[in-house]
């Protein structure tokens, strides 16, 4: 939180706000209510940190000023879904993970390139698929760490539909906030052109 600057709002300021994300975590089955944090970024954009008992969702003033009523539940449903499923967990997890296979590699590969001279000036030449895994491995732990991203978000999409029984606010609040960020080729080549800040 204290990286993109948000700030702890209390329910007082934001009343519908925290009835809504409350109401949310009493569906979802959450031992507490998540809390709300402002984040003073244009991009719109909410994230949450934390566990299911202690759980905060980040909001920005993008998101807050684009989006309808109807479409702010649709986005706090989506984020309960993950804390009701403990994504944030797996996806640590996750990181851990595919950190630890980098590691590795990486280490794999310097032992490598020491031994290379003694094992060729024995005349015994090392085989080709130790070098393949170290090559490949660190790749295959990040697209499988994608993959997992892209079905969690996907398993928030779903759980988000099924709590709040509006998909269609989730729907657009989601076309509305492609629309203000750009398409996947704008934000992979363009990253900065709408907005200079981080989302």
């Amino acid at each position: 939180l204290r990286l993109y600057g948000a700030r702890l709002v209390d329910p007082a300021e934001a009343p519908a706000l925290a009835a809504m994300a409350a109401e949310l975590g009493r569906r979802a089955g959450l031992p507490a209510p998540p809390g709300l944090a402002y984040v003073p970024s244009q991009v719109p954009n909410a994230f949450t940190v934390g566990a299911r008992n202690q759980a905060v969702i980040a909001v920005t003033d993008g998101l807050l000023r684009a989006l309808t009523g109807r479409e702010l539940a649709g986005v706090l449903d989506h984020e309960v879904s993950h804390v009701a499923g403990n994504d944030m967990r797996i996806m640590a997890l996750a990181d851990v993970i595919g950190r630890i296979t980098s590691f590795l590699s990486t280490l794999g590969w310097i032992m490598l390139f020491f031994s290379l001279p003694a094992l060729l000036l024995a005349g015994y030449a090392p085989p080709l698929a130790p070098a393949l895994v170290l090559v490949l491995a660190p790749a295959g732990s990040t697209l499988l760490q994608l993959a997992l991203s892209r079905s969690r978000e996907h398993d928030a999409d779903l759980g988000a539909a099924a709590l709040t029984g509006d998909p269609e606010g989730l729907a657009s609040a989601l076309s509305k906030i492609e629309s203000r960020t750009g398409g996947m080729f704008e934000r992979i080549f363009f990253p900065s052109r709408r907005n200079p800040q981080p989302s």
